[in-house]
């Protein structure tokens, strides 16, 4: 054991609740490290941050009433000042993503989603459109697809903004070899040899984000063509799928904005996302940022204590996609393993009850206010922290049944993940 890696904090999952955790512990130097089996919930993100849909619009109302009613979930281990703390927090670190308030209080507002239904938020990725107020009569609006990839859910969206709204609504269908030619791509079918899907389009404007007069022509030649007042139509808003970039998408949006004389937005996704990718990808830049290391394609397979002059540490043990394995020594571990995709000692809940319950550890456990396990017959410390989605599996007083029902979403990663972050700093 003279060679394991000793760490302050070990993080169990790279999901967004473990990559905030990393993010609060490295920024005060504390030595962590995530390890991760390199997929999981997080890929399912839609860019919409909900924190709670439940009565009001107002949070600080709607929080309470939600504790009211629920006291046994996590949220009421927090007071709405702690909550406000945790959001700006992260708003302010993430400032790609747009926060709703009134009145200097959080609020959700409705966004438009890809198949034309609107969902309430407390915040959106920039890219993604909400200016539902701008929907007036007379002002035109033009959603934007490809012929190759799956234009059906636009047709929906199209429909849905029609019974709702005032507006002049247009779909145009590209077609997207033509723009490759457009773009002067060596092979323009390549890409369409498999699938097209929002990840391959969102690499091909990474990879073309400063030749987009081309596109914006293209756009503007189609409009004329398909549309018997073409020549004469200006649009007060360009729609996309999600799929303008994933590490250039703003300069992307600013420069078709441009170009177009429109603003240029993108519908929120029902389906996994690339959107999801930009934020795990600035994420990832901050954290190199602070010398933090993702330990991808490992999984926890089993785990012991160890005291090491008179301090107990946690002898985690790990292994890769080859079988090959590695063993670490960490003061503190926190669960941020989401409830999908389990690998490793989490694979199955037979498999993970059998394993922690050797270590004296129930699970379903009783976590106390700190989301910290506790022991089922010690009164000592465990050092085991439980977040966002790992709660579903370790946690006796929650369910995915109510986290669905009244959408905590992201929320819940970044609180539950902010306040383990602030008692460690402490200790």
């Amino acid at each position: 054991m003279k060679d394991s890696k000793h760490l302050e904090v070990s993080i169990i999952g790279g999901g967004f609740s473990g990559l905030n955790s990393a993010l609060i512990l490295g920024k005060k130097a504390v030595k962590c490290e995530i390890y991760t089996t390199g997929y999981g919930a997080s890929n399912l993100w839609m860019g919409t941050f909900d924190f709670l849909n439940y009565k009001y619009n107002n949070i600080k109302r709607s929080f309470q009433a939600f504790k009211d009613e629920h006291s046994n979930h996590p949220y009421s281990f927090f007071t709405y000042g702690e909550i406000k703390n945790a959001l700006e927090s992260f708003f302010r670190e993430f400032p790609e993503l747009t926060y709703f308030t009134n009145n200097e209080e959080f609020v959700n507002k409705e966004v438009l989603t890809s198949i034309g239904t609107s969902k309430p938020c407390l915040g959106v990725w920039n890219s993604l459109f909400y200016e539902f107020i701008s929907l007036v009569e007379h002002s035109n609006v033009l959603l934007i697809g490809f012929k190759e990839f799956n234009n059906s859910a636009l047709n929906l969206v199209k429909k849905g903004l029609e019974e709702k709204y005032d507006s002049n609504f247009y779909l145009l269908n590209l077609s997207f070899r033509e723009l490759s030619i457009e773009l002067e791509e060596k092979d323009p079918d390549s890409t369409l040899k498999s699938k097209l899907t929002e990840f391959k389009l969102g690499r091909f404007f990474d990879s073309n984000y400063e030749n987009l007069k081309k596109f914006s022509d293209l756009i503007r030649r189609e409009t004329k063509k398909q549309f018997q007042e073409g020549s004469k139509l200006e649009f007060d808003h360009c729609l996309f799928p999600p799929i303008l970039g994933v590490d250039k998408n703003q300069e992307i949006l600013d420069t078709l904005s441009l170009y177009l004389n429109s603003n240029c937005k993108e519908l929120i996704a029902l389906s996994p996302s690339l959107i999801a990718n930009r934020l795990m990808n600035l994420y990832e830049e901050k954290l190199q940022k602070y010398n933090i290391k993702i330990n991808k394609g490992k999984s926890l397979t089993s785990m012991e204590t160890k005291k090491i002059k008179n301090q107990r540490f946690w002898n985690l043990h790990f292994e890769d996609r080859t079988g090959k394995e590695e063993s670490i020594l960490s003061r503190y571990v926190i669960f941020s393993n989401g409830s999908m995709f389990q690998a490793g000692m989490f694979e199955t809940e037979r498999e993970m009850k059998k394993k922690l319950g050797a270590l004296m550890i129930d699970v379903p456990n009783k976590v106390d206010h700190t989301f910290q396990l506790t022991f089922n017959k010690r009164k000592e410390p465990t050092n085991l922290y439980v977040c966002g989605s790992a709660l579903f599996n370790l946690w006796d007083q929650i369910s995915d049944e109510i986290e669905i029902k009244h959408g905590t979403g992201l929320g819940l990663s970044i609180i539950s993940s902010y306040r383990i972050g602030q008692v460690l700093l402490n200790r």
